[in-house]
């Protein structure tokens, strides 16, 4: 199992269930702060719109009982005239109040999508290494949607229903104690199977959801890995295995959903149940003379026994809405408060060419800073980590580098060759030991200067959807085209980046598009290149290319690395052979080290590697 996957399932299933409603609910409504005003203007005027259909209703009572007095056509019109007016100005508040809050949710989930970006451009890569891709786009997309459709919508649905909901008990209060005596009993039936429902479909609901995580990371996941699928032929079990999660997802999307649409028919028959004996009832007393009724104001009671029951459901529904917004937000502050990043570094780079002799450390002291030069000498000192702890990656490693040296790492799979450059980089942190460059423990070095004066060069080459240009230009912003120019000479990629139907300003996909996998590492190699790093990291670098772009990018490689010091992890003898120095790695311990000949001599693993294959495998 990789430590990714450890991770992951160290992590468990992600939880669909707000753990603090209240502290979520604070922490989103800080983010209106800078539109309180408006969010409750909307709010203001959603409610404006909720009893104006209230008060609407109401006249129904004069209009039904002028008509049944005769008192003409102009007391029908003006009565007429007020109804309409009221409608017309909740129609209008309505209209105005979901267009504020829209606004509102908008440039508040805006904001927190861009602190949720900006805080993963300073996580560790540990945060990374232990979760899907799925899952951290989730954020982005699912959980972020769901705050806004909470902000836009839910809120105020809600509210509006329970204004409604109060206005029309109200106003039945006041028609007719007696009649609304009889619809509430009837309306906590409708309640309690309100709620009955609603335990059953939010829990479908909660399943469906995790259902459709699962699903969408399968297929995120297994798209990204087409080709590999159709290497294997793994087709029809790829196939198989999302027709599992897909079949999940059907199953727990159908409970869900029938739980869901049964309310509204169930509770159309029970209000079509309270209607019919509020009506008996009513009309009897109309008849009779008793209890103040008359036709109007049994008409407009009936009104609201049809409009009160509509309410509940919509509060039921929404609730389960805002509990999945307010879930998903907490998985949002729970990537925002992650600890970013640690650095105490306090030496910094000067921000020079680095070949030139001009670059220097800035050392603080206590007379202001002491300029120190910069070598490029790397030094591992009794160095010994962990990814999970009790489980050594490396074990008391130590070696050196001197500037200007090329070193190389040799071993089996997981013997801890890539782990030294992640180190390095400081991208995980040491358990144990020193690392040291120009004599400064790293630790003691800001990793913005650190990594500066690395240049990295992958087996697995990452292109973003730019064109060439700015893709070799991404390893310094500030390059001219000139520069970008000559860095693809070197690194041999300018042969075949001119014929491109738009040369340098070719548009390029994140996978490379039509280009080979030599064309896209030479790519990186140029935009290492441009980056002119004193410390170069090549890891595995030419271990999936053929033959003969092997050495058009090891050609390329060696122009790189003149006058740079270079840690090289390699599989493929060529690069291996004219290294200063090669670090043989078994275990997380260096076992052997030695130039090329004298590990020959020695006839020990490195020997055996070279002789078992032509690769170091």
């Amino acid at each position: 199992m990789s430590r990714r996957m450890q991770g992951r399932r160290a992590g468990g299933k992600t939880d669909h269930k707000p753990r603090n409603v209240g502290k979520t609910t604070r922490r989103i409504f800080s983010y209106l702060d800078a539109y309180r005003w408006r969010f409750f203007l909307g709010l203001f005027l959603i409610a404006i719109q909720s009893l104006a259909g209230v008060a609407g209703n109401a006249m129904l009572l004069p209009i039904v009982n002028g008509i049944v007095d005769g008192r003409g056509i102009g007391y029908l019109a003006s009565n007429l005239a007020i109804m309409a007016a009221i409608f017309v100005s909740g129609v209008t508040a309505g209209y105005i109040g979901s267009r504020s809050l829209i606004y509102v949710a908008e440039h508040a989930v805006h904001q927190l999508r861009g602190e949720l970006f900006a805080k993963s451009q300073y996580l560790p890569m540990k945060f990374f290494d232990t979760k899907s891709h799925g899952e951290v786009m989730s954020a982005y997309t699912n959980d972020a949607e769901q705050v806004t459709t909470a902000l836009e919508d839910t809120i105020s649905n809600v509210m509006s229903s329970l204004l409604t909901f109060v206005g029309t008990f109200v106003m039945m209060l006041i028609l007719s104690p007696l009649l609304t005596a009889i619809a509430l009993g009837l309306m906590l039936v409708m309640l309690l199977t309100v709620l009955l429902i609603s335990r059953f479909s939010s829990r479908y609901y909660k399943k469906r959801q995790q259902a459709m995580g699962d699903m969408n990371g399968f297929v995120e996941e297994h798209i990204r890995g087409l080709r590999v699928i159709k290497v294997f032929n793994r087709e029809p079990q790829t196939i198989e295995g999302f027709s599992k999660r897909n079949e999940e997802t059907k199953k727990h999307s159908t409970l869900a959903s029938t739980f869901g649409t049964a309310m509204f028919p169930l509770m159309g028959s029970l209000a079509m149940v309270q209607y019919a004996v509020t009506a008996i009832v009513g009309a009897n007393l109309a008849i009779a003379g008793q209890a103040g009724m008359s036709l109007g104001l049994l008409a407009t009671f009936l009104q609201y026994t049809r409009n009160v029951s509509r309410p509940m459901v919509m509060i039921s529904q929404q609730i389960g809405t805002l509990l999945s917004a307010l879930a998903g937000a907490e998985r949002i502050f729970a990537i925002l408060d992650d600890e970013p990043e640690v650095d105490t570094g306090t030496i910094e780079l000067s921000q020079e060419d680095f070949l030139s002799g001009d670059c220097y450390w800035r050392v603080p002291n206590e007379n202001g800073a002491e300029k120190v030069p910069v070598r490029g000498e790397v030094v591992f000192e009794n160095v010994s980590f962990s990814y999970v702890e009790g489980k050594k990656v490396l074990d008391d490693v130590s070696f050196y580098a001197k500037p200007g040296q090329r070193i190389a790492l040799v071993g089996s799979t997981g013997a801890g060759k890539t782990t030294i450059v992640q180190l390095l980089t400081r991208f995980y942190e040491i358990d144990e030991g020193r690392i040291l460059v120009d004599g400064f423990d790293i630790r003691d070095i800001k990793k913005e200067s650190l990594r500066m004066l690395t240049g990295i060069v992958l087996q697995d080459v990452h292109l973003f959807s730019d064109t060439v240009k700015e893709n070799i230009r991404f390893g310094n912003i500030e390059a001219s085209d000139e520069d970008v120019y000559e860095a693809a000479r070197m690194a041999n990629a300018d042969n075949f980046i001119q014929p491109l139907e738009h040369g340098y300003d070719t548009e390029i996909t994140v996978e490379g598009g039509s280009l080979s996998q030599g064309q896209r590492q030479m790519i990186s190699i140029a935009r290492s290149a441009i980056a002119e790093p004193l410390l170069l990291i090549l890891d595995e670098a030419t271990s999936s290319v053929d033959t003969r772009t092997e050495r058009e990018i090891g050609t390329a490689m060696n122009k790189m690395m003149e006058g740079r010091t270079t840690l090289v992890i390699a599989h493929r003898l060529s690069t291996v052979r004219n290294a200063n120095a090669i670090m043989v790695l078994e275990n997380g311990r260096i076992i052997e080290r030695g130039d090329h000949d004298e590990l020959m001599a020695q006839r020990g693993r490195y020997y055996e590697l070279n002789v078992g294959t032509a690769d170091l495998t």
